[in-house]
């Protein structure tokens, strides 16, 4: 694409976010929501030459998330309907903002689709393209029992889903499922936490989006082969915080959230989101150690086979205790 339709687009793209905001109409909403898509869709296919299929499943997926939007936006202006079918209202609600973000349990078409865009669309799709729906939800939806089944669930699924993936795009693909159930948790309790929380993960993700484009970086192996040991500490101590570990930046969002939810009385969805982000950070504090190991090896400090089963054994232990003690402690306190 010529970077004149390139830097079009993407003017677009900032002014469809500004109507999504800005506007008090919800039909005006709409049309910021159908312009923002029709924007995205010739920035995935300029990634790479084989994107029609991503754009076309993206396509689908925003086009049938919006008619159900505009259903929900119809029942709500029946005030007969309104008052009588609240809870419906808000389901539909809820199912056609959790299908557009790619939130669980509508993720599949976000797996299928991410997976084969290019870093820096990939950066798109996980930032700017949830702003405009993510400010959307603070508007529409409220803590009912179907939003905090789709909450837990996305932090389970994006730290579950990641443990066993050998391709850096799927890792921070389900990374970023379970961060869209924290920012969702966020924008339904604090607009400054949730402004907080989303800038540092679009700050986060611009940083290693970047240099993974210009690095070619695909597989997670690649990563100790590409960078300085310099660059390699940067990454992993970034992985570290965007995981929530203490005491980096990621963590203080997190534990604010928390926070509130405690003093709300929400004990079951702290615990839940609690073992779900362990689960999470598991698989980036394995990166460092496997990180910690393959340059263990390459130097003089040689560890036999021997050594590396007990480091192992002592690492798996160390983090079957952190995720049953953390949150235990953390509600007790």
């Amino acid at each position: 694409m010529n970077f004149p339709y390139f830097l079009m687009f993407y003017l677009l793209l900032i002014f469809s976010l500004m109507v999504q905001v800005s506007m008090s109409s919800w039909m005006f909403v709409w049309i910021g929501l159908e312009m923002n898509m029709l924007c995205i869709i010739p920035l995935l296919v300029s990634g790479f030459k084989n994107m029609n299929d991503s754009a076309v499943k993206y396509f689908i997926v925003q086009v049938f998330g919006s008619v159900i939007l505009l259903i929900g936006f119809f029942l709500s202006t029946m005030s007969l309907l309104g008052y009588y079918y609240y809870d419906v209202i808000g389901f539909v609600f809820w199912m056609s903002l959790m299908l557009k973000i790619g939130a669980a349990p509508f993720h599949f078409w976000y797996l299928s689709v991410l997976e084969n865009l290019s870093w820096m669309n990939i950066f798109l799709m996980m930032t700017i393209q949830k702003f405009g729906l993510l400010f959307i939800m603070g508007y529409l939806l409220s803590l009912e029992v179907y939003l905090v089944f789709s909450i837990i669930l996305s932090v389970f699924v994006g730290g579950v889903g990641g443990l066993n993936q050998v391709m850096m795009r799927s890792l921070f693909i389900y990374s970023s499922i379970g961060h869209v159930g924290w920012m969702i948790v966020a924008i339904l309790l604090s607009d400054d936490v949730w402004i907080v929380y989303y800038s540092f993960y679009f700050v986060m993700m611009m940083m290693f989006s970047i240099l993974f484009y210009k690095k070619g970086v695909v597989y997670i192996n690649q990563m100790y082969n590409y960078f300085s040991k310099l660059e390699k500490w940067m990454i992993l101590l970034g992985m570290l915080s965007l995981g929530g570990f203490p005491p980096f930046s990621g963590f203080f969002p997190k534990i604010v959230i928390l926070n509130i939810l405690m003093k709300s009385g929400e004990w079951l969805l702290v615990l839940m989101m609690l073992m779900g982000m362990l689960v999470g950070l598991y698989y980036y504090v394995r990166l460092v150690y496997i990180s910690m190991m393959v340059w263990t090896l390459s130097s003089v400090w040689v560890l036999n086979a021997k050594t590396n089963v007990v480091l192992s054994v002592w690492f798996n232990m160390i983090m079957m205790i952190m995720l049953f003690i953390i949150p235990i402690g953390m509600i007790w306190f």
